[in-house]
């Protein structure tokens, strides 16, 4: 079946070319020939009139290879590759910062892949929130808080999505124990909450990291002056 496949590839209308080569792709896959696979992914990746559609499959094609074999640091340096040859390619890097952040633990680098998404797509809210997880997570607290702010000018109108930023923001700095900044961001965040049921769960949080920083007796104080007082809002 390859060989007369092979021959249609080559007489078939450009149009029709990717399909019957994902299609070959599956043939050598099922026999056991991934390095040949390979080879065909990577001629298509050389070809300069390909769709973005159709290039971004062969990431995935790509992709899908290197997981079979359980050789995911291959897998991030070929995508590190063509990165460089289409560093505005924003499904590479989306992928480099999935990996990155997920089976190979490597935050600093997922970061790294995730601010090149932003310098892409500067007021991209998915771009930012990546960002803003990415660097929670590798520790670097202060560019996170920074972009929280970004975020929350996108959303300034919208009370609950700006909790939400904080509330996943909070989640991060609380696992990092990065207790002062923790409640700095979900103090800000239990002030906006829009209903008793909001408080509640943000402060689940903000009490955790109170408590790490010897600070929950004064804000229980706070709450027990708030309660006694009608005018002030607990």
């Amino acid at each position: 079946a390859i060989a007369p496949l092979i021959a249609a590839i080559q007489t078939a209308p450009a149009a029709s070319r990717p399909d019957l080569k994902f299609t070959l792709v599956g043939l050598y896959v099922d026999t056991g020939s991934d390095a040949e696979a390979e080879k065909i992914l990577d001629g298509m990746l050389r070809e300069a009139e390909l769709e973005v559609q159709v290039r971004n499959q062969v990431y995935n094609r790509l992709a899908e290879l290197y997981v079979k074999r359980n050789d995911l640091k291959g897998l991030a340096a070929k995508l590190e590759k063509m990165s460089e040859a289409e560093p505005k390619n924003r499904e590479i890097l989306t992928v480099l910062g999935q990996l990155y952040s997920g089976q190979l633990q490597d935050l600093a680098k997922a970061l790294a892949a995730c601010e090149k998404i932003l310098l892409l797509a500067p007021d991209d809210a998915a771009a930012l929130q990546a960002v803003m997880e990415s660097a929670a997570r590798a520790g670097k607290h202060d560019r996170a808080i920074e972009v929280m702010e970004k975020l929350l000018k996108a959303c300034e109108k919208d009370a609950a999505a700006q909790v939400r930023v904080m509330k996943l923001l909070g989640g991060h700095l609380l696992q990092q124990k990065a207790w002062e900044k923790a409640a700095t961001v979900l103090d800000r965040a239990e002030k906006l909450c829009p209903t008793p049921a909001d408080k509640d769960d943000v402060r689940m949080g903000l009490y955790s990291a109170l408590k790490e920083l010897g600070k929950l007796p004064d804000r229980v104080k706070e709450l027990e002056e708030a309660a006694e007082d009608p005018k002030e809002e607990s």
